[in-house]
Formats: structure tokens, C-alpha cells, sequence
């Protein structure tokens, strides 16, 4: 009953503090579904990079789900921050043709760098020692990390809608084949277009009307939305016997460094844009449950076969 959803409605508000940050429960809903559909293209292009190293790709779907949700829900729950956790594409870049293809190591041996990583950064979270060490970084190199994260994501989306091949613009976007390159650019202009005009539920606007055309153009629309998952291949797989300290100690600062760097910038820009914060040398209210729940996501990762989180 109306009721009902009103009290319900009331405790959600109660619990996160919805309306004190100057929000209210349906934003707060249409913001998720937005940040679910905006980063389901991971679902897609995440499983592909790492099955190239050998994973089976069905499992990297469900580990993702898994290794995502998890620490989502602990973020959200516990640290009260609206934010998305999920599998970072450049280390995934880099577990696939950095360590796997250079033969340098196994994905089982990869898996087992991440989750010492995972463990590292648990760690360091739980002692406050990250929050501590970035009171020490400037503000200015804060700033460039959250800059390049989001130049990343967007190389990566220009990519996936066929603008650039190997960094390069298109030699076929002009041409009639090239329709569902122009259907991506299109919508990403009805997304600006309509967060000029504040119109709630821009991002999700544009990316359900770009699905729809997409669907429709190469009549392909979804037969299947329910499906019992699988990680058979790759639970437990991670292997640490057999790891060389000379291949091994790189991989694992590589994966900590990054991680770490990544997920404090993403926590401090997010913060920032949704008001959580005034300046970027401000502590995040909650930031530790954050950070405690990536490294809770790459261990989870490491053990199901997925690339760290952030």
C-alpha cells in the first residue's frame, strides 16, 4: 500500500541520511539503476580482455557479479557512500598482456599476485594507513589521478563504440557500416544535452535509448534475463606455491599501487561531485568502510577469477 512504501520510504531516508545530503529516495534509485547500466558494458568487455588470458568467460561474469556486489553493499551499508564498486579494465590489460601473453606468469599465478595485493590493501585499510599516507599526497596529483581515471574510461568507451582502433580514429567511421558508432555518439550528445538542461535521469535516458536503436538496427534483442551461474574453472584456481619473487614482486605492487591509487581517487572525486566533501585534502566520511570493501572485493576476486577492484 501507499503506506507502506511511505514508511519504507521513511526508514531508507532514516538509515542513509538521504535527505540531509539533499537527496531523496527516488534520485537515490534512479541513481543505481543509472550506475548499474552504465557500467554493465563491463559484463561485456571485461570478460573478453581476460579470457584472452585463458579464463573462461561465463566464470569471469559471475566472479564479477560476486567480487562487485559484495563490497558494494558493505560500501553502501556500512561507510553510507552511494558509489559502485568494480574491476578495474587497466589491470585487467595488464594481468592479460602484461603478465599472461609476455608468459612471464600463469592466470593462475596472476590471481595469486592479486590476492596478496587484496590482503596488503585489507591491511593497510584497516589500520588506517592509507587514509593517513594520502593526507600526504598533493592536492594536485589527487586531482590528475581522478582526471586520468576518467580519461581512461572514456579511451575505453570510444573504443567500444568502434571512434578509435589501437588509438587511432576509425578508418571506417564514415562509412554506412559504421551506423552503430554513430548511434553511441548520438546518445552520448542526448546525455549532454539533457544534463545541460538538469534533467534527471540524463545518463539513463541515453543509454536505455542507444540500447533500444542498437537492439532494433541489428535485431538482436534479448532472449535470455535469468540464468543459473557457473564459476567452475576459476574458484579457487589462484596459485602462490608456485610464484617467483623475481616476476612476483612487480605484479604485486603493480596491482596494490594502483588499486590503491585508484580507489582513493575515485573515493575522493566521487565524494567531491556528490557534495560528501567541500575539498579534495577533506576525509571522506565512511572512506575506510570504502576502502576496506575493495580490498574485501579483490580478495573475493583472486578467488573466483576477476582482476582487482576498485
Amino acid at each position: 500500500t501507499y503506506c507502506d512504501m511511505q514508511w519504507a520510504g521513511d526508514q531508507l531516508d532514516m538509515f542513509f541520511d538521504i535527505s540531509r545530503r539533499g537527496s531523496s529516495v527516488s534520485t537515490e534509485l534512479r541513481a543505481g539503476l543509472t550506475s548499474f547500466l552504465t557500467l554493465s558494458y563491463l559484463l561485456l568487455v571485461n570478460p573478453q580482455v581476460l579470457a584472452k588470458a585463458g579464463l573462461n568467460a561465463e566464470d569471469v561474469v559471475t566472479s564479477m557479479c560476486l567480487s562487485c556486489g559484495i563490497p558494494t553493499l558493505i560500501s553502501g551499508i556500512f561507510g553510507n557512500l552511494p558509489f559502485v564498486m568494480a574491476p578495474g579494465l587497466g589491470l585487467s590489460a595488464y594481468l592479460t598482456y602484461g603478465l599472461v601473453l609476455k608468459k612471464i606468469m600463469t592466470w593462475q599465478e596472476s590471481m595469486g599476485c592479486i590476492l596478496i595485493a587484496g590482503l596488503i590493501m585489507g591491511f593497510l585499510s584497516v589500520t588506517d594507513l592509507v587514509t593517513k599516507s594520502m593526507k600526504y599526497v598533493p592536492g594536485h596529483i589527487k586531482l590528475a589521478t581522478i582526471i586520468g581515471i576518467g580519461l581512461l574510461l572514456a579511451t575505453i568507451g570510444f573504443e567500444a563504440a568502434g571512434v578509435i582502433v589501437d588509438g587511432q580514429l576509425s578508418d571506417t567511421i564514415a562509412t554506412a557500416a559504421a551506423w552503430p558508432t554513430w548511434a553511441a555518439l548520438a546518445g552520448l550528445m542526448v546525455i549532454a544535452v539533457l544534463n545541460f538542461w538538469d534533467l534527471p535521469g540524463a545518463i539513463l535516458i541515453g543509454v536505455l535509448s542507444v540500447s533500444l536503436v542498437l537492439w532494433y538496427g541489428r535485431n538482436d534483442w534479448p532472449t535470455k534475463f535469468v540464468e543459473v551461474p557457473a564459476i567452475d574453472d576459476t574458484w579457487m584456481k589462484f596459485s602462490v606455491s608456485t610464484l617467483q619473487p623475481a616476476t612476483a614482486v612487480p605484479a604485486v605492487i603493480t596491482f596494490l599501487l594502483v588499486s590503491l591509487f585508484d580507489c582513493s581517487g575515485c573515493l575522493i572525486g566521487l565524494s567531491r561531485k556528490a557534495g560528501i566533501i567541500g575539498h579534495v585534502d577533506d576525509p571522506v566520511p565512511g572512506g575506510t568502510w570504502a576502502l576496506v570493501a575493495c580490498s574485501l572485493g579483490t580478495v573475493i576476486s583472486a578467488c573466483t577469477g576477476n582482476s582487482p577492484i576498485i
